[in-house]
């Protein structure tokens, strides 16, 4: 399967609310980067496999498999590809005169694997040899907006499960992941089952998995800086560094100290144990 050109000639079509600009898919290869560009339209890239790191707004955050990661018009962006496990995420690029769903003003990245099939068919319409791009991009851009819509439904009820699930995914990367789930229900004032509930049908992943995602994102980041394994256990709220191995390799598929080696085989810290 090929690579869909990136940019291509919108050529005159009976539409003006939507007009696509950009689409494709990419299998990185390790460290890939791309960027800093400034965006002029909106990108919307679902990431099929693997993981890598966005940096935007002076910011950066990890996105994996089965998650969204969104690119507004204004923005300038740089995308790299995790070095051990490099993404392949595919992209759809629009301007749009219709109002956009709320998902894709409150968040950065979610997870939202019920769109691959979606993101799945963009990536063939290069095989669609038969029929105009254009039309066939924008029937694809409107589904995805129908589809995020749904996902962010604008009722009162709707606007308030947003606001507290906002509210608990910013009080988790505030504290890198290391808050229980009681916790975090106490601060919002809500019943602990109650709060999973919302959170795993607004995001599709329950929020004890979220949690151990932040951590795991945050300690792979600190090895990234140079810190030792024991040292990024510490920081990211294990005190036992045989448990945070263990952690580790059950969602990375590999230690941490193996990771440290394959980054710089000279790495050696006595204090940190391989499991």
């Amino acid at each position: 399967m090929k690579n869909l050109v990136d940019r291509y000639p919108v050529k005159p079509y009976p539409s003006h609310d939507i007009v696509p600009v950009r689409a494709g898919y990419q299998i990185c290869a390790p460290g890939y980067d791309f960027g800093p560009q400034l965006r002029d339209s909106w990108t919307i890239q679902y990431v099929c496999s693997g993981c890598g790191t966005v940096w935007k707004d002076g910011k950066s955050f990890s996105v994996s498999e089965g998650e969204i990661f969104v690119l507004r018009p204004g923005e300038t962006i740089r995308v790299t590809a995790d070095i051990l496990n490099p993404w392949t995420y595919i992209w759809l690029g629009f301007r749009s005169a219709v109002q956009m769903p709320g998902l894709l003003f409150q968040y950065d990245h979610f997870p939202c694997r019920e769109l691959e099939d979606l993101f799945l068919e963009v990536s063939e319409c290069n095989l669609r040899t038969n029929r105009p791009l254009e039309p066939l991009l924008i029937s694809y851009i409107w589904e995805l907006i129908y589809r995020l819509e749904k996902k962010s439904p604008g009722s009162s009820v709707g606007s308030k499960t947003d606001a507290y699930i906002e509210q608990a995914r910013s009080l988790i990367h505030e504290r890198f992941g290391i808050v229980s789930v009681q916790q975090l229900a106490d601060e919002l004032h809500l019943n602990r089952s109650y709060l999973s509930r919302l959170f795993k049908k607004s995001t599709a992943i329950s929020l004890q998995d979220y949690l151990t995602s932040v951590r795991m994102q945050r300690a792979r980041e600190l090895l990234l800086q140079g810190l030792s394994v024991s040292q990024a256990a510490l920081a990211s709220g294990y005190s036992d560094i045989a448990i945070f191995s263990r952690a580790y390799k059950s969602y990375y598929k590999m230690s941490p100290t193996e990771y440290l080696q394959l980054k710089n085989p000279a790495h050696s810290d006595s204090g940190d144990v391989k499991t």
